[in-house]
């Protein structure tokens, strides 16, 4: 390596920006500007300032720092990092496509984006420098003014651009003409529609607020630097899956005789479906990954093919262990037998030295189809934000194993749990006995059909409303969705305990309905026949119990005759739809608290639903001893 005094303030830079700025995501900055240290919690509380959380160059930089910071030392952190940042800051800032008909085969679409990524004559060198992060003391670091305040608030009230800024290179507008020809939006969901901002406030979504520099870009009209450092982004989603390294001749001159004859290195550093072709050592690796399957762990598996004549090859597989596995759960295996992995010894006097992450060294001898495979159980926690005022010590991110967990809320972040027991608070969600609603009523023999019912949120409330006909959102779609589960009491509408023991999607069982987007919530029947949405059983108003029959149309079921508690009089009947949601986006789980209940998501796979990144932690009532 070349500059030690440049290296080491690029790793004081980095230690720096982590320790006081960033978000749980690996992101930084908001309205583009670091404020002073332990101050983020400014871009939580405040909507202006969270709407311009985040920017994407920011993190595009960073995993370019990181990436070179990993060449000199090789420290698996820097890769944990790396991942971090990419799942939580990058798939996320282009517009996907949702598509609820597409079930995934998650073997072959890890990250969806990271799908087949192939990298061929990429492998990256590690330099055999050695830095430590240098401590920077406390005294001494500027703090913003209000000249750079000032600053900041003119980048935002320049004039706009000249009108005929957006024809400089074509004789027509090609955003117009494109809209034109196709009746679509320039920035309807696909490739090349990237966000400016990951907004990180409560409630927040990733559309339109009014403002240029928000929402989706448009790549006609709205070519952002964020959308230069995007596009490179996704092209560069296989450039640091793998590392290696070797002594070379020029370098064993200075190094003792043992480590000059030491066996190459390959570094698997992400857990990513790709293929790698390493030339120099005649190897090349197929991996597949999984890290959305039912087990709530990430699954990969590897297999060796070699070129030499004898079939064999010669080289130590660095395999990363990551700090959100819980070590003596993970396994790594090498054609079906058990790999010795020893992690590192906690430092005596540094906290949580023992839970890092750090590299099973597998090898040196392979002979071609050597398999490794491992299996990597995800552990939940919570992370506090950097923000040392007391009254944002509330304020955490739920992490499941390397993602951030957004809850799908307009703007509620409140929860009564302790999250010391955040295992205990998190289950999976359930893709079965989903469903979407259609109400009807029979007049005079007329079968009157309404339309399909969804839950919107008011004032904190959760209202049922009709979809807007343009509505084909993965959010809409979510919010047309339920889930049938059991009635709490057991009871049907008649009085009679119903059927049991069989698919709720029975004639005779008896159910509640949970929306989908809003778990805990149940769907109750007034007295006017009329639908509402309460908090769910124990909140003090029961939900109500439908009865599953058979419609009068060969085939269809549908939901009659609610009982509320209160043997309501009007029975409205209700048709069972396909659910417009068929599955829970990937990677869901549910946090329960006393008070309220939450739908999580990887922040990464969030598309067009409101949500928030940090939860307010309440205190739950102390116990009273008797």
């Amino acid at each position: 390596m070349g500059d030690k005094a440049g290296a080491t303030a690029v790793h004081n830079f980095f230690a720096l920006l982590e320790k006081y700025h960033s978000f749980a995501t690996g992101g930084s900055n908001w309205r583009e500007f670091w404020f002073n240290e332990s101050t983020v919690a400014d871009a939580i509380n405040d909507p202006d300032s969270g709407a311009v959380s985040q920017e994407s160059c920011t993190q595009y930089n960073m995993l370019k720092i990181a990436r070179r910071m990993f060449t000199w030392s090789g420290s698996p952190a820097m890769a944990d990092y790396y991942e971090l940042a990419m799942q939580n800051g990058v798939l996320g800032i282009q517009r996907k496509p949702h598509s609820h008909d597409d079930q995934h085969d998650h073997l072959h679409e890890h990250h969806q984006h990271h799908a087949h990524l192939h990298q061929r004559q990429h492998q990256h060198h590690l330099g055999l420098g050695r830095e430590q992060v240098q401590e920077v003391p406390e005294q001494g670091r500027p703090a913003s003014s209000d000249s750079l305040t000032a600053a900041m608030t003119a980048v935002y009230e320049t004039q706009p651009r000249p009108a005929d800024h957006q024809v400089v290179s074509w004789p027509q507008d090609p955003g117009a003409m494109l809209q034109s020809s196709t009746g679509l939006a320039t920035n309807a969901a696909g490739p090349g529609v990237m966000i400016y901002y990951l907004p990180q406030f409560a409630g927040e979504w990733k559309g339109e607020r009014g403002h240029s520099w928000t929402g989706w870009g448009d790549p006609y009209n709205a070519f952002w630097c964020c959308y230069g450092s995007g596009v490179e982004s996704f092209s560069k989603l296989a450039d640091s899956i793998y590392f290696h390294r070797t002594v070379n001749a020029s370098a064993a001159a200075g190094v003792a005789a043992a480590a000059a004859d030491a066996p190459p290195e390959l570094f698997v550093n992400q857990l990513v479906t790709s293929s790698l072709e390493w030339k120099q050592q005649g190897v090349v690796v197929n991996q597949t990954a999984d890290m959305y399957g039912p087990e709530s762990a990430a699954r990969a598996r590897l297999v060796i093919t070699t070129a030499d004549e004898a079939g064999t090859a010669h080289f130590v597989l660095k395999w990363r262990i990551p700090a959100w596995t819980d070590p003596a759960a993970a396994l790594v295996k090498v054609d079906g037998r058990n790999a010795s992995c020893v992690p590192p010894a906690p430092v005596e006097g540094v906290a949580d030295s023992g839970a890092q992450a750090f590299y099973c060294d597998l090898g040196p001898e392979w002979k071609s189809g050597d398999v490794v495979e491992s299996f990597f159980p995800f552990k939940s926690r919570v992370e506090s934000i950097n923000d040392q005022r007391p009254e944002n010590s509330r304020l955490k991110a739920v992490l499941v194993g390397p993602w951030v967990m957004a809850g799908v809320t307009d703007g509620k972040r409140n929860i009564t749990a302790d999250p010391r027991s955040i295992d205990t608070l998190l289950s999976m969600p359930s893709s079965a006995d989903l469903v979407s609603l259609r109400p009807f009523t029979l007049e005079g023999g007329t079968q009157n059909e309404g339309p399909i019912l969804l839950t919107r949120h008011a004032a904190n409330a959760t209202l049922l409303a009709a979809p807007h006909p343009q509505s084909s959102s993965r959010a809409a779609a979510m919010d047309a969705t339920f889930r049938l589960v059991p009635g709490a009491d057991g009871a049907c509408s008649d009085g009679s305990q119903g059927v049991e023991g069989v698919p709720l999607l029975t004639p005779g069982r008896c159910v509640s309905l949970e929306p989908m987007a809003h778990p805990g919530q149940r769907l109750r029947q007034q007295h006017d026949g009329s639908l509402t949405v309460v908090a769910g059983a124990g909140a003090g108003v029961p939900p109500s119990v439908f009865t599953v029959a058979a419609c009068s149309e060969p085939g269809n079921l549908c939901l009659l005759g609610a009982s509320a508690g209160d043997k309501a009089g009007a029975s409205p009947s209700i048709h069972l739809l396909a659910p417009a949601a068929p599955q829970y986006p990937l990677g869901s789980r549910v946090l329960k608290g006393l008070d309220s209940q939450y739908l999580l998501v990887p922040i990464g796979q969030i598309i067009d639903e409101h949500y928030t990144t940090y939860f307010e932690f309440l205190d739950p009532p102390a116990a009273v001893s008797m």
